[in-house]
């Protein structure tokens, strides 16, 4: 009899509990209402159910099945849905999220190194001269009595000078930079990029340099004579003329220009020096030069080659009209 079954109606019958899959088995079932029950549970989906729509199944507390009867899709079809989208988002975000990070690395470490290529040079390029031996501050100290005063040649807005003689014999100057104030401790890296390619009889000769993160220092040749004021046309024209790079003093006058055993000048202190490159781009401390003896682009802000070296000049005719009172040049300035 039940087999044979065409039509079943159990509408509105508050009917509860799982949809028995034995009704699969009723082959001849065409129409079945279970609507407006308590019903929950998987809807059977082989046999007679294959033909049923969502009229026969709507109103129940929780049916689940196929989205043609418009109910909730199975537990199990939902957690598969799930891992399946689990696997899509590791699929293709991985990768690009990975590729993202790298990106965001790369740009990072790119603008530090070139951050510190364009602030300051690396310590190992400090200087490319031929350095007589990789000096210590230990060292240093040692042979200036712990830079005492009586070792001291000199102070300026730098820092200090002083004289030191090695255990072989050789008498230097050590120009120990003031690191506490931001001028001096830029004018530092300038000297060193400015001297590292000059080499001439009228220049100080930079031997060696000590750098760390609290202490920096030139190691210079000592002259044993002192400065003098005398116009030093020499040294001048090797740095405008005979460098590929012309090179602007910025800071002439007497006291930077000193004597060796042999009575022979050499230009000196180079912190403020400008460095004329491709494009007029100019490399400068901001160190402000002698009252006097600054050359006018310092005050005026003009960078062309032609006229700093016009400038400088300028200073070194300015620095031959002392006179014999020793009055400095700019006292004749109009105020």
């Amino acid at each position: 009899g039940l087999i044979s079954l065409e039509f079943l109606n159990l509408c509105n019958n508050n009917l509860s509990g799982a949809i028995p899959k034995s009704l699969e088995k009723l082959l001849d079932l065409k129409y079945l209402i279970v609507s407006f029950n308590r019903l929950e549970r998987e809807i059977p989906t082989e046999g007679c159910f294959s033909n049923f729509s969502s009229t026969s199944f709507m109103k129940n507390f929780s049916l689940f099945g196929p989205p043609r009867l418009l109910v909730p899709p199975c537990k199990n079809d939902i957690q598969e849905n799930s891992q399946m989208n689990i696997l899509h988002a590791l699929r293709y975000g991985l990768p690009t999220i990975g590729i993202v990070a790298v990106l965001i690395v790369l740009t990072i470490m790119y603008r530090r190194c070139q951050s510190r290529s364009t602030t300051l040079p690396i310590e190992d390029d400090l200087l490319s001269l031929k350095t007589l031996r990789r000096i210590l501050h230990a060292e240093l100290s040692q042979a200036t009595n712990g830079f005492e005063e009586n070792n001291m040649l000199g102070s300026r807005s730098f820092g200090y000078v002083y004289k030191e003689r090695f255990s072989d014999g050789m008498e230097v100057a050590i120009k120990v930079f003031n690191l506490r104030t931001e001028e001096a401790f830029r004018s530092f890296y300038i000297e060193c990029d400015a001297m590292r390619n000059i080499d001439h009889r009228n220049i100080v000769k930079v031997t060696t340099c000590c750098s760390s993160v609290d202490f920096k220092a030139l190691v210079l040749d000592y002259m044993s004579n002192g400065n003098i004021k005398k116009y030093v046309a020499s040294a001048i024209e090797h740095l405008h003329n005979g460098h590929p790079t012309p090179l602007i003093h910025c800071d002439l006058k007497p006291s930077n220009i000193l004597l060796d055993e042999d009575i022979v000048a050499h230009v000196g202190d180079f912190g403020i020096a400008k460095l004329l490159g491709e494009c007029d781009v100019m490399k400068q401390t901001m160190t402000l030069a002698t009252i006097g003896y600054m050359a006018l682009g310092s005050v005026l802000r003009l960078d062309e080659q032609l006229t700093s070296r016009l400038e400088e000049s300028f200073c070194l005719d300015d620095m031959m009209t002392l006179r014999l009172d020793n009055t400095m040049p700019h006292h004749d300035v109009a105020t």
